[in-house]
């Protein structure tokens, strides 16, 4: 299995478990790692884009919404 497939999953997984999480606790505890999910897993959609671009573009996001 290609990693791409791969990276696919756990970013669904990643997002899935976040918003579950999310909707679990009254306070925001996980919705910005659901939005760095979202834009990796849009990311590992299109081929040729490598895996660590994923990861690092999953961190910044995150990142930049705890911030905001």
């Amino acid at each position: 299995m290609p990693i791409e497939n791969v990276m696919l999953w756990i970013w669904l997984g990643i997002f899935v478990l976040s918003v579950v999480i999310e909707a679990l606790e009254p306070g925001l505890v996980s919705i910005w790692f659901a939005g760095g999910a979202l834009i990796a897993l849009i990311l590992s959609v299109i081929p040729g884009v490598p895996f660590w671009v994923e990861i690092i573009v999953f961190l910044v996001v995150a990142f930049v919404l705890v911030l905001t």
